[in-house]
């Protein structure tokens, strides 16, 4: 028996034996597959990018606002301008339960137990330690900015190679079937 999706010959003969159905179907339907998986990575990865870099403004503004002298909730109330989507939004809720009388690590603990991504509960954990211990914070954030920095250039080159491999793929798969489409037409003969 052949395996299903190997292309044999010149002809372009890539039936399996006993099956009714052809081995090039097969292949066109993984290609599409993978394309179509390929696509769904990078739209999650897209959101995640957005979400980090959001991370890294907060990072840097409340750090910029600590040097300046301000206070750490007032810091984390001018850090909330950079954020976008989520995380913008579970921090607001920190926010709004420090102006309701909440002490800050209990807020930023709150906000650690909902939040769905390492790098966001490293932020929240940071702020809280470095608020009850009474670390320098602004140097943290600054620290934790340029490890961010650092995560979305990785992040990014995984993207860069998952597409150039997709695109491998995607020509190792469609070659052998376009070339023996191609030869079936020039001998005259059908696939």
């Amino acid at each position: 028996m052949r395996p299903v999706g190997v292309v044999h010959g010149l002809r372009g003969d890539c039936y399996p034996q006993g099956s009714g159905r052809s081995g090039v179907h097969g292949l066109l339907v993984s290609a599409v597959a993978l394309v179509e998986t390929a696509r769904g990575l990078g739209d999650r990865s897209r959101d995640g990018r957005l979400e980090l870099e959001s991370l890294v403004a907060m990072c840097v503004s409340i750090g910029r606002a600590l040097r300046s002298g301000l206070p750490i909730e007032a810091a984390l109330a001018q850090a909330v301008d950079g954020l976008e989507g989520r995380v913008r939004a579970r921090f607001v809720r920190v926010l709004d339960e420090i102006e309701a009388g909440r002490p800050l690590a209990d807020a930023v603990d709150n906000w650690v137990r909902v939040a769905d991504r390492a790098s966001e509960r490293l932020v929240g954990q940071s702020i809280r330690l470095a608020s009850s211990t009474g670390g320098d914070l602004a140097l943290c954030m600054d620290t934790l900015a340029i490890a961010l920095r650092e995560q979305i250039a990785v992040e990014s080159r995984r993207r860069a190679l998952t597409a150039q491999a997709t695109a491998s793929a995607t020509v190792l798969v469609t070659l052998p079937i376009f070339f023996a489409v191609v030869s079936s037409v020039l001998r005259g003969g059908l696939i």
